[in-house]
């Protein structure tokens, strides 16, 4: 079986969002890093790929001060039972559906989205709650698995 490769674009046709997905890096304890453009889509590096065990984590920014509206914006609106699409380097779809969708204050989002082991399912990140000093509070995170 050939290794799982990794995700170049991303779809969550209920929200009309479509985004390219570009490799990032950050850690559990610094956070993840995201793309400077807004209209990309960061997928953790150190993670799980598409189709393999583990979380595939995908971020985006829900705004840019000097940009306007991200690409993940639509997050913060998605419902359950979305499909979401995840197109990998070799050009297959990974199909998924949403299950969830959370909030957590940014010092309390789940260290658990970060793991390459166990059942597949895909987590999509982004910033939510209140701005303040230039920065939002909390994440909002949706959690899809495999259709």
């Amino acid at each position: 079986m050939p290794l799982a490769a990794p995700p170049v674009h991303v779809s969550l046709p209920a929200a009309r969002t479509d985004a390219s997905v570009v490799p990032v890096g950050g850690s559990r304890s610094s956070g993840l890093e995201l793309p400077a453009d807004p209209r990309l889509v960061g997928w953790w590096a150190f993670g799980a790929a598409p189709g393999a065990a583990g979380s595939v984590v995908l971020a985006g920014h829900i705004d840019a001060y000097d940009r306007g509206v991200g690409t993940f914006a639509a997050l913060t609106t998605v419902r359950v039972g979305a499909p979401v699409a995840v197109t990998d380097s070799r050009g297959q779809v990974h199909d998924y559906r949403v299950v969830a969708r959370r909030t957590y204050r940014k010092e309390r989002l789940p260290q658990s989205i970060y793991t390459a082991t166990g059942l597949p399912r895909l987590v999509l990140v982004t910033c939510g709650g209140q701005f303040r000093h230039g920065h939002y509070d909390s994440n909002i995170v949706v959690y899809a698995l495999p259709r």
